[in-house]
């Protein structure tokens, strides 16, 4: 499953989160990301507890997640939003390392 796609503040980058194999034991998300500039895409793993997810609501539009930048370049904030059943969590994304941390 995944959220629709949408495209940061700064014109860089077209992203979306991407749920897999929901519902099963080897459940994961996933940050999908495209260089507006380049087409390079890349793929982040997100540790978030997708397991804990009982159910989803899926619309025409999705917004899961919403990807902000930061006063360093290559530095994201990615935080899910009320629409996704995990609210509330914050990752530091280091776009060059294909790196997301869990902010606590």
């Amino acid at each position: 499953m995944t959220d629709t796609i949408q495209m940061t503040t700064d014109g860089r980058y077209e992203y979306n989160i991407e749920v897999i194999n929901i519902f099963q034991r080897n459940s994961y998300a996933r940050l999908y990301l495209k260089n507006v500039s380049t087409s390079e895409e890349n793929l982040i793993r997100l540790t978030l507890p997708i397991y804990a997810i009982h159910g989803i609501g899926v619309q025409e539009v999705n917004y899961w997640v919403k990807l902000e930048p930061t006063s360093e370049a290559e530095t994201y904030i990615l935080h899910t939003t009320k629409d996704f059943p995990l609210s509330g969590e914050r990752f530091e994304v280091d776009v060059i390392n294909g790196e997301a941390i869990k902010i606590e």
